[in-house]
C-alpha cells in the first residue's frame, strides 16, 4: 500500500508539472488564428445507405407480383424457393427496411 501510494503522489506531482502554463507571449494564439480553417468533409455513408434503401423499395415494388407478395416471399424462403419473384421482393424489402434502420440508428 505505501508504493502505490508513494506512486499516486509522484504521478501527482508529475502531472501538477505538466499542467503550467508556459509563457510565450501569444505565439500559440496567433499560430492558431493563422491556421486555415479545417477542410469540411461530407459524410457519404447517409446518402449512399439511403440511395441504397430506395434501390430496394423499388425492387420490392417492381419485382413482386400483385396480392400479398410479402407472405408468399416468406413462404418461397421457408420452402428454400430463393429465386422466385416474391422472394427476390421480399429480401430487397428486408434489407432496404434494414439499412434504413441501421441509418437511423447510427444517426441517433
Amino acid at each position: 500500500m505505501t508504493n502505490e501510494t508513494t506512486r499516486d503522489d509522484l504521478e501527482s506531482r508529475l502531472l501538477a508539472e505538466l499542467r503550467r502554463e508556459i509563457a510565450d507571449a501569444g505565439f500559440t494564439a496567433r499560430v492558431s488564428a493563422a491556421l486555415p480553417p479545417e477542410p469540411r468533409r461530407f459524410d457519404w455513408a447517409f446518402p449512399l445507405v439511403a440511395a441504397a434503401a430506395l434501390a430496394g423499395c423499388a425492387i420490392a415494388t417492381f419485382a413482386v407480383p400483385v396480392g400479398p407478395a410479402i407472405l408468399e416471399g416468406l413462404r418461397d424462403l421457408a420452402a428454400a424457393r430463393a429465386l422466385t419473384p416474391a422472394a427476390i421482393g421480399t429480401l430487397a424489402a428486408v434489407a432496404s427496411l434494414a439499412a434504413a434502420g441501421a441509418v437511423v440508428a447510427a444517426d441517433g
